[in-house]
């Protein structure tokens, strides 16, 4: 669907769940529209909604259905981070028509202001709108995503994202950014050059000075050289400390944002088991820590020049995993570490076929569903 508001272009995309449709039309708004014009739709707070996205690309407001789970949120939010981070925001609300469907997803982009996709998933009605993509080539890709019979919608989102993920990297999105540019100038051999400077002419006649003062600068030159070769050395050493630190800090920071990513998809690998009806309550209550645990690392990081607060989210982010593998361990298997005991001739062990499970669900061969009784049926024997 095809917007031009407020002298802006908009190329977005809108689809039906279960089907593609696609619609190209252009709609004239007044000169003065803007994102502030529309705050709420239903019972949905637009404008609170766009200001928050921005530092939590995955949310649902209203009443939503489908919808989906805190922790599948803080999942699809991980992967975002990993695969697109800044560029992608999934908003999940409550069922509208697709006028407003399309409503809430341009509202939302003016709103959080910034180059990339914003999906916007209401009922039946999915909405597409990109900076950077045609709407209907947009449309066509969401589309792909979702037509999937019998997956969920945390699986249609992780599909989506891939596929928008990847087209971005194709376009070579984000861009490089220029920064300053230097320039030289070059001679034939390719060396660079630089202008000579003069003094102003040189006194061709004089050339001789008193003895007491030549004795008087070898002295000074004599003592400034020792000084200046300790004041070299010294600078050398604190620069090279300087340097090593800030090398160490951002290794630091890099390591502390990809254990953050990895501990948001351990515990989206137990997005299943902690909706069985079997899974104890302990396991539940581990699991639910797990989640505490990465907000409070992923609130803390963002602090990452704050030497208190980029430790106490590493802590937390230490906790998350101790609790991701306790609850593992309580509902069976799930993310702790299992026994590959050699098996008979040919067979499989029981990792190998958890494995090979959770590919099969990750390709959306498998639905919520068939994976939970097909791992079940595999961990009881």
């Amino acid at each position: 669907m095809l917007f031009v508001t407020g002298g802006r272009l908009r190329l977005s995309g809108s689809i039906g769940r279960g089907f593609a449709l696609l619609v190209a039309t252009v709609v004239i708004a007044a000169p003065a529209a803007s994102a502030g014009d529309i705050v709420t739709i239903g019972d949905v707070d637009v404008a609170a909604l766009g200001k928050s996205l921005p530092s939590n690309p995955v949310q649902a407001a209203g009443k939503p259905d489908p919808t989906l789970s805190r922790s599948q949120r803080t999942s699809l939010a991980a992967r975002i981070k990993k695969k697109d981070p800044g560029r992608i925001w999934i908003a999940v609300v409550s069922p509208f028509d697709p006028q407003q469907t399309g409503d809430v997803s341009s509202s939302l982009a003016d709103y959080i202001n910034k180059p990339g996709v914003v999906i916007v998933v209401s009922g039946s009605n999915y909405h597409v709108t990109t900076s950077w993509e045609s709407g209907t080539t947009a449309a066509e890709r969401l589309g792909r995503a979702v037509n999937h019979p019998g997956d969920s919608l945390v699986v249609q989102m992780r599909k989506a994202i891939d596929s928008f993920a990847k087209a971005d990297a194709a376009r070579h999105h984000p861009g490089s950014g220029g920064g300053q540019s230097h320039t030289a100038t070059t001679n034939d051999q390719g060396t660079v050059t630089a202008p000579s400077t003069t003094n102003g002419p040189s006194n061709q006649n004089g050339g001789s000075s008193s003895g007491g003062l030549i004795a008087a600068l070898v002295i000074l030159v004599l003592i400034l050289i020792p000084a200046t070769l300790f004041g070299t050395r010294f600078a050398r050493r604190q620069m090279r400390a300087s340097h090593w630190q800030r090398e160490a800090a951002a290794d630091s920071r890099t390591q502390a944002q990809a254990d953050l990513v990895k501990l948001g998809e351990d515990i989206g690998a137990l997005d299943i088991d902690s909706s069985m009806p079997k899974a104890s309550a302990q396991a539940k209550d581990e699991y639910s820590k797990a989640i505490d645990a990465y907000q409070e690392a992923e609130q803390r990081l963002k602090s990452s020049d704050d030497a208190y607060q980029f430790a106490k989210g590493r802590e937390a982010l230490a906790r998350g995993q101790e609790h991701v593998r306790a609850a593992g361990a309580l509902f069976g298997g799930g993310s702790a570490p299992l026994q590959t005991t050699p098996t008979a001739a040919g067979d499989t062990s029981i990792a190998d076929q958890l494995q090979r499970l959770a590919s099969l669900h990750d390709r959306g061969d498998l639905t919520d569903e068939e994976f939970a009784e097909q791992k079940r049926q595999l961990i009881e024997g």
